[in-house]
């Protein structure tokens, strides 16, 4: 569903978290993201690295509380992106999955390829996938368009 479709059927739009600091691939995800109409979240790893056990997390904000998310939104998030480079990526992957306000939320991690420990770390842990940055950034715009379209 294209961004003006889903305006025009006056729908929300799907939220993806991602827990990506790396310009790069914050780039790409936007992109992505904007192309087909998804909001989406980047939670930095420093302080509250998405620990969503509690009841009333919010992600810090930047500028405003536009980019803030409350855990009834947290249950209408369609996709969460990892970086695996970041501290406690693992963890916090484990965190989320506990969580039972995000339950069926598709997980996917991303991280160097020749870290193969971290990688097998992070699907244990519950991601859904964890690939090599490189594969990340061929299968990014059908995981976006898999969260677009999560509902349908």
């Amino acid at each position: 569903m294209s961004e003006s479709d889903r305006n025009a059927s006056g729908g929300t739009p799907p939220v993806i978290l991602a827990r990506v600091e790396d310009l790069y691939f914050a780039s790409r995800i936007e992109v992505a993201a904007n192309h087909v109409g998804c909001r989406v979240i980047f939670i930095p790893a420093e302080g509250a690295g998405l620990n969503l056990m509690g009841t009333a997390y919010q992600a810090p904000a930047p500028a405003g509380d536009e980019d803030s998310i409350d855990p009834e939104q947290l249950g209408s998030a369609a996709l969460l992106l990892v970086d695996l480079n970041q501290p406690g990526a693992v963890e916090a992957i484990r965190n989320v999955r506990a969580n039972p306000v995000v339950e069926g939320l598709l997980i996917v991690a991303f991280g160097s390829h020749v870290d193969t420990e971290t990688l097998a770390a992070a699907r244990a842990g519950g991601a859904d996938r964890a690939v090599a940055r490189s594969r990340f950034v061929e299968i990014l715009p059908d995981l976006i368009e898999q969260a677009a379209n999560r509902d349908q």
